[in-house]
């Protein structure tokens, strides 16, 4: 089965924000595919849960999405969208990509 999943880069943001964005995910391990230091690939549904936090906390606005099909059949990732810094043209459009 092909979903989509996001990954949010957190390599421009500081100490303090991918401590903040650990403590947003930690109860909703099953739904992290892929957690790196700089980068976290989650579903869908957390970032529909969590999405109103990155974009309005300061400390996330260097922070970038990308979007991501996954199969779960194969394990494989395809991406679909590039990086996009949070608020730009770029995400917008991924967002209404991501829900339409």
């Amino acid at each position: 089965m092909k979903q989509f999943y996001l990954k949010i880069d957190l390599a421009d943001c500081n100490a303090q924000a991918k401590s903040q964005f650990e403590e947003l995910v930690s109860p909703y391990q099953k739904h992290v595919k892929q957690s790196k230091n700089s980068y976290y690939i989650i579903s869908e549904a957390l970032f529909n849960l969590i999405e109103y936090d990155i974009e309005y906390e300061k400390v996330f606005k260097d922070s970038k999405v990308s979007l991501i099909l996954g199969d779960d059949s194969t394990g494989k990732l395809k991406l679909l969208k590039s990086q996009s810094k949070m608020g730009s043209k770029e995400y917008n459009e991924l967002l209404r990509t991501l829900r339409f």
